[in-house]
């Protein structure tokens, strides 16, 4: 049985739901109704009747066109209902191209010029052309802001007397905006006989398991597009729910009392009909029933009483649980003092809603004093202009002249209501009734708004409030302030004093800038928790260089901001990983942090533990990792699965097939953000070919080239260092590529520089080597050469022809500078020039030298190490004599607070040379060396830390303790958050014979810094018995080469023969499940699906078709575009073909 929730909303309004309420703030008449106190209901303009509903007819005078009925003829797109505040059916979306058309048709009794209307939505401006009987008209269709945000535009067309078509042109690649209707003004006209069926299914009915009815009046009904922005609360519920398990089902109808309501036929009665046994009923009326001048209305407390207990009782019969809410305050003062005119002597209808509540046990929501005292804390000026319908002259399109209503809501006060509301029914979790519903609250995000340079202005105010509501930032300049415009994350989203926008799933910060002045944007420090199987995974040293991309994902970052904590498993799918280890991620989330989630290799498996199949199961585990993320305040980042070196008729083959493509529509469908790595690997794969992918890339090794694989390797699957690097780099490139989303900006923000790593061949036939990139700073590099048959490989020569290395593998950390390697083969090059490498260490207060002079003709003899404390031979001190020519030497002789250089001199056989200084050096005083003093002493299988940090400038406000199984920072441990300068810490629960190393993280003047990681710790082997098997081993799930691959793998058979400038098109879809029920073929001049050009709709599954007129030189890419069991996807780009 489907659970269901009904509110009833009872509102009370001073003049009726329809009239004006209270006189604007800034008028010098008294509101009439302080003038009249005594009075039940006394309207500022008797005259005016409660706006009405949105009429389900035009009136007369106006022909009203919507799709999917009489006069709506086609549409170059798809008829949806994916977005919200659409009337009628759906809305009308084109596809992305210029002409994309919609077509409308209309009969006149007279021709002549008629005024048009168009309501429609775009996040973006979509110029389009209008044109009917050869007269065209222009429309701008400026960005409604968002999609669910519905505007109107205006136009003149000419009609003829009898039959019209009208036709609506996309003037952009982008298209047109969604359209939800078409209205023409003027006498004599109908629809045309013309219709339109869709070819794709409108989304499918709710499968909500709770359903919220509400009854109520205006303040809380709905209200069409050419009433915006007016709302009411009940119109916008429904965002603070989660859809899936609730719907809100808004019965509320304008100008009603608890007594019309119950009494007028096709109200409560219809509403009674629906309900059903677990549906919960939300009851707010009280505005009209004060309004003594309608009999039919009008219910004094006493039977206001005994209406609500009717409500109760005929709702509680079906099994239904009711829930009062008391109405809301209205905009009306007495002076300056805010009036609460619903609990006035005669009027206290708040009060008699409260008298049933108690006497019947009914859940009570008391809305009218949570509105009362958020009116108050606004102020009159405030609370006037941000949540009643007080609007300025030409403030919005639908009120030229402005409004001066104090009863109703614009939209941002119908959000604030429908938050009052919320947080009322969770304050009700301890009923029993009530506990279910809140379950299926949404989680809230803080919102906060802040202003810079203003002296006097007013502007909103921040609160909490859930994924996707909208939301409407509004300032009013004070007398001495100019307003410039609204920031985000340190980037100008508008510079209207209105903005609009809809709230993202994490804290969203907006900054109202003033009188010239800008933001400062300072993001907070944050984590990236990466969850994943062990393409991802960390590897010890045992298994290099066998490298999970999430390893090597920190040196993208500046560390100060962006902590990688990569805790993806070897082996697990979304379900083995959520039933295992989820649970001990979710527990170190912040809020601020993000989770980067990437799954589909392991999904496949037939086990039951770890079986994630797509079409339900693994969309299942992602939409919960996407929803619990979200939930604490953290933002999910979907990653579509890496490639196998998989190939088939010479491309990259689909070796995980379904689980990157339902990744990728799953995020477009939740909006989350998505680097699509498995697009990026294939990219790459294709640029440097199967051969290359395996050597350099996957664990595709040779016998003896690493310590740990002596026999070598064949593993499709996973990746070496060099290939797990290049992974990383384009999730980075995918971070990027994400800029139009604020949430993902603090990662943005974090992304270090880049540097070329350029490789090159004197003799390029003679050898395979490294294709470089750009990196960051710190990553570990790997460049490697192959030598073809006949040819050897000799050394690698830096950019200043030294020789850095003569091994075929040379790995490196990229520093802060573009970087030159050339690969000799055969020695072409000679040994290169002569070279010292000589660096120098401090330590405290001594210096670690350590050289390797190489390339030295004739050989050295005999060596010296010199140091001096000027930039000079002369005065030098020796301080090695018969050194080798490889070596090192600690320094403990130096003065502090002195600088030294260091030299060398050398004897090659009879002949004495001195190099130059080098090395600069400068000792420093003991009371310089900032000091951790940590020491770590083992006790079984547990480890008793101590420390005192000394001599830290300036002063560190904030220290962490951290740990790790290897002698660097990347992928470490934090496990002591908040720690004191001098403390200690018992680690517990090491793994025996385990090797480890602590270090610090420390925040000094608001600057984070990291200590190198000291207080190395072996457990002992025979501490506890344990036999733990590490991520990645041959015994891993994850590792078989060769995962059961489907026999008869979707295949497309698409070709192009061409024919001077046209092309013949081919193809025969196979394969395919489910089937495909409709096709459409489609061009591109690029390899992308934007902008693409639509030249064969609704295709045969096998078919054939020329395309005619190309233009010579350019090269074109084709692809489909399916309907498979109601569902639409699209092919990749392929057979690119040039017309000569």
């Amino acid at each position: 049985m489907r659970k269901y929730l009904v509110l009833s909303v009872l509102l009370l309004s001073i003049n009726g739901c329809g009239g004006q309420g209270s006189t604007d703030i800034g008028s010098t008449a008294p509101p009439v109704i302080i003038a009249q106190p005594e009075s039940p209901e006394v309207p500022v303009t008797p005259s005016t009747p409660e706006t009405p509903e949105v009429p389900t007819t035009p009136d007369p005078g106006e022909l009203l066109l919507e799709e999917m009925q009489a006069g709506f003829c086609s549409v170059s797109g798809l008829i949806e209902n994916t977005h919200t505040g659409f009337t009628g059916e759906g809305f009308a979306n084109t596809d992305n191209q210029v002409d994309a058309q919609i077509k409308w048709q209309v009969n006149a009794t007279t021709a002549g010029d008629y005024n048009i209307e168009l309501v429609y939505a775009a996040p973006t401006a979509r110029p389009s052309t209008l044109s009917s009987n050869g007269s065209e008209s222009a429309l701008a269709f400026v960005s409604s802001t968002a999609w669910d945000i519905w505007s109107v535009d205006t136009a003149v067309i000419t009609l003829v007397a009898g039959e019209n078509d009208i036709v609506l042109s996309a003037n952009t690649a982008e298209g047109a905006p969604n359209i939800d209707s078409l209205k023409i003004l003027g006498q004599g006209l109908s629809a045309g006989a013309c219709s339109f069926t869709p070819t794709t299914p409108t989304e499918p009915p709710s499968e909500a398991n709770t359903q919220i009815y509400i009854i109520g009046d205006s303040t809380v009904a709905n209200y069409g597009a050419s009433y915006y922005p007016q709302k009411g609360w009940g119109q916008v519920l429904q965002h603070f729910f989660k859809n899936r398990e609730v719907e809100v089902v808004n019965r509320a109808r304008g100008g009603r009392s608890s007594r019309s309501f119950y009494s007028e036929v096709g109200l409560w009665d219809e509403v009674l009909k629906e309900l059903d046994s677990g549906d919960y009923l939300l009851i707010q009326f009280g505005h009209n029933d004060r309004d003594w001048s309608e009999e039919t209305r009008f219910t004094p407390p006493a039977d206001f009483e005994q209406y609500l207990a009717n409500y109760v009782n005929e709702a509680r019969a079906k099994g239904v649980t009711p829930i009062l809410v008391s109405p809301m305050v209205m905009n009306a003062y007495n002076g300056d003092v805010l009036r609460n005119v619903f609990t006035e002597d005669g009027n206290d209808y708040r009060g008699s809603m409260a008298k049933v509540a108690t006497d019947m046990d009914v859940a009570f929501v008391d809305l009218n004093i949570k509105s009362f005292d958020l009116v108050k804390a606004l102020g009159q000026q405030q609370a006037s202009h941000y949540l009643y319908l007080i609007l300025d002259a030409g403030e919005y399109p639908n009120y030229p002249a402005g409004s001066n209503d104090g009863t109703h809501f614009q939209e941002s006060g119908a959000v604030e209501m429908a938050r009052l509301v919320v947080e009322g029914l969770e304050e009700l979790r301890n009923r029993v009734d009530i506990e279910p519903l809140i379950a299926n609250v949404k989680h809230r995000y803080t919102l906060s708004v802040d202003n810079v340079g203003a002296n006097t202005s007013i502007l909103t105010q921040g609160n909490a409030y859930p994924e996707g509501i909208p939301l409407t930032f509004k300032t009013i300049a004070g007398e001495t302030d100019t307003f410039n415009a609204w920031y985000s994350w340190g980037l100008i989203v508008s510079e209207g004093n209105i903005f609009q926008t809809t709230m993202p799933a994490n804290k969203y910060s907006l900054t109202a800038a003033f009188n010239g002045a800008v933001p400062v944007v300072n993001f907070s420090a944050a984590t990236v928790f990466v969850i994943g199987d062990s393409t991802v995974a960390d590897y010890t040293s045992g298994y290099f260089p066998q490298t999970g991309w999430g390893q090597v994902l920190q040196p993208f970052f500046d560390d100060n901001k962006i902590t990688i904590d990569n805790r993806a498993i070897g082996g697990t799918s979304s379900k083995s990983f959520y039933a295992e280890f989820w649970q001990s991620v979710k527990a170190d989330i912040r809020e601020g942090d993000f989770v980067f989630i990437q799954f589909g290799i392991n999904d496949r498996a037939n086990d039951e533990d770890r079986a994630a199949p797509s079409g339900g199961v693994f969309e299942g585990y992602l939409s919960s990792y996407i929803e619990e993320t979200q939930a604490l305040g953290a933002t999910p980042v979907l990653i579509s699965s890496v490639r196998r070196n998989q190939w088939q008729n010479g491309t990259p083959y689909d070796a995980y097939h379904e689980h990157p493509v339902v990744t990728r529509e799953l995020a477009a469908t939740l909006g989350v953000a998505l680097i699509d790595l498995d697009s990026k690997n294939k990219a790459l794969l294709v640029s440097v070919g199967e051969t290359y992918a395996n050597q350099f890339y996957y664990m595709g090794l040779a016998a003896n080239e690493y310590e740990n694989f002596k026999n070598g390797i064949s593993d499709t699957v996973h990746f070496q260092q060099a290939g797990a690097v290049e992974m990383a780099r384009l999730v980075a490139q995918g971070i990027a590529e994400l800029s139009s989303r604020q949430t993902i900006a603090p990662l943005i923000d974090a992304l270090k520089p880049v540097y070329v790593l350029n490789i090159s061949s004197p003799t390029p036939d003679a050898g395979v080597i490294t294709q470089g990139f750009a990196y960051p700073q710190g990553s570990p590099l790997t460049i490697k050469a192959v030598a073809n048959s006949d040819n050897v490989f000799t050394q690698w020569l830096d950019k200043n022809s030294a020789e850095v290395a003569n091994k075929s593998i040379y790995q490196f950390t990229a520093k802060d500078n573009d970087t030159e390697f050339t690969a000799v083969f055969n020695n072409s090059e000679g040994l290169g020039i002569p070279t010292n490498n000589l660096v120098a260490v401090l330590d405290g207060t001594k210096v670690n030298l350590s050289w390797d002079l190489q390339n030295y003709d004739p050989a050295i003899t005999y060596l010296e190490v010199y140091r001096n404390d000027k930039n000079d031979v002369a005065g030098r001190t020796r301080i090695v004599a018969g050194a080798t020519p490889k070596g090192n030497f600690v320094d403990e002789t130096g003065v502090e607070g002195t600088t030294y250089w260091y030299m060398f001199k050398i004897v090659q056989d009879t002949v004495t040379t001195n190099t130059t200084p080098e090395a600069e050096t400068r000792i420093p005083f003991v009371n310089e060396i900032p000091v951790t003093n940590l020491s770590a002493q083992i006790d079984g299988t547990a480890v008793n830390l101590s420390w005192d940090l000394q001599y830290f400038e300036p002063e560190i406000t904030y220290l962490e303790v951290y740990r790790n199984d290897k002698n660097e920072a990347l992928g470490r441990t934090r496990i002591v958050p908040g720690a004191t300068l001098n403390g200690t810490f018992r680690d517990e629960g090491l793994e025996p014979g385990k090797t480890y190393w602590y270090m610090f993280k420390m925040v000094q003047d608001g600057v984070t810094a990291n200590t190198a990681p000291e207080a190395e710790t072996t457990i002992p082997a025979d501490a506890v018995p344990s036999t733990p098997t590490e991520p990645g081993e041959p015994s891993d799930p994850e590792t078989p080469t060769e995962p059961v691959e489907p026999t008869e793998p979707p295949v497309t058979n698409l070709t192009t023969v061409v024919n001077g400038n046209n092309v013949t098109v081919s193809w025969d879809l196979q394969n395919f499940s489910p089937e495909i029920t409709y096709l459409e073929v489609y061009r591109n001049d690029k390899n992308g699906t934007a902008g693409r050009t639509r030249i064969v709709a609704g295709a045969a599954l096998a078919g054939s078709f020329v395309d005619e007129g190309l233009t010579s030189g350019l090269t074109y890419w084709y692809m489909f575009k399916m309907v498979q069991d109601g569902v639409t996807s699209n092919t990749e780009p392929d057979a690119p073909t040039t017309i000569p």
